[in-house]
């Protein structure tokens, strides 16, 4: 087994036993893989200044502070970042086409039980639009208009309601009842 593979391994077991541990096996196995690629460019041109020696306390403390303040796996499961899957690598294609189709289903039939535009209309959720056909701007002014016929027909009505003495000659009010005009 050649010094990568022994530094991959060791890291993959001591990965559990905390970062700090974790984190010097990673460092050795980037040393090795970089002193048998001849630290040219390793991953990708990113260099350090001092590629072989330890880190300097500022950039010790500054990756210490960066693991410490990176979401948890919990974390990047509750927005959608990493899968929160118990299943089977082979089987993860499988089990999210099947999250699909039900979610799939259960918007397809919550459409089906959705009320119809003239359902709404009969129970005065939506408006009757006879003049639906008719471009924007015109509708607009034509539902204005309709909103101004309606309060003057209104006003007119309010002129001409009958004074309350009217009412109770015609037998329709009492004359114990006293109506408060607003």
């Amino acid at each position: 087994m050649s010094t990568i593979e022994n530094a991959i391994e060791s890291a993959k077991g001591y990965a559990t036993a905390g970062i700090e541990k974790a984190t010097e096996l990673g460092q050795q196995a980037i040393h090795a893989i970089q002193e048998q690629i001849g630290d040219s460019a390793p991953f990708g041109g990113v260099t350090r200044k001092e590629s072989h020696g330890p880190l300097s306390p500022a950039e010790e403390k500054k990756l210490e502070d960066a693991l410490a303040s990176r979401p948890t796996q919990k974390e990047l499961q509750e927005k959608n970042i990493l899968k929160n899957t118990k299943v089977a690598p082979s089987l993860q294609a499988k089990e999210e086409e099947l999250k699909q189709q039900q979610l799939k289903d259960s918007l397809d039939t919550k459409l089906a039980m959705r009320p119809t535009p003239d359902e709404l209309t009969q129970k005065n959720i939506l408006k009757e639009e006879p003049t639906s056909n008719m471009e924007g701007g015109i509708q607009s002014g034509v539902q204005a208009l309709e909103k101004s016929q309606l309060e003057a027909t209104l006003e007119a009505n309010l002129e001409h309601r009958p004074a309350p003495e009217e009412l109770i000659k015609e037998g329709i009010l009492n004359k114990d009842e006293n109506p408060k005009i607003a």
